[in-house]
């Protein structure tokens, strides 16, 4: 007969949500900056789009470049949001 009081063991750790946290203003001018100072050609891309041209790409070492600026942000947030 089946046991309906017995509890199912859980093997697995849940994962620890994370909740996302809007940048300020001060640290998405500290990212336009780092855009400018490390990656010219997509700071340009942000004002003034080149038709045809969809590149997101922030290039090799940029994204933890500019996290080190922000020292509030990791890579990839900083990836993230140049994205958006």
């Amino acid at each position: 007969p089946y046991n309906h009081t017995r509890k199912r063991k859980h093997s697995r750790k849940r994962k620890t949500e994370r909740r996302a946290v809007a940048w300020t203003e001060q640290e998405h001018d500290t990212f336009l900056q780092g855009l400018e100072r490390f990656c010219p050609t997509r700071a340009a891309f942000l004002t003034e789009p080149i038709p045809g041209n969809n590149s997101v790409g922030l290039g090799p070492g940029v994204a933890q470049k500019i996290a080190d600026m922000l020292g509030s942000r990791s890579a990839d947030q900083v990836r993230s949001h140049a994205q958006k």
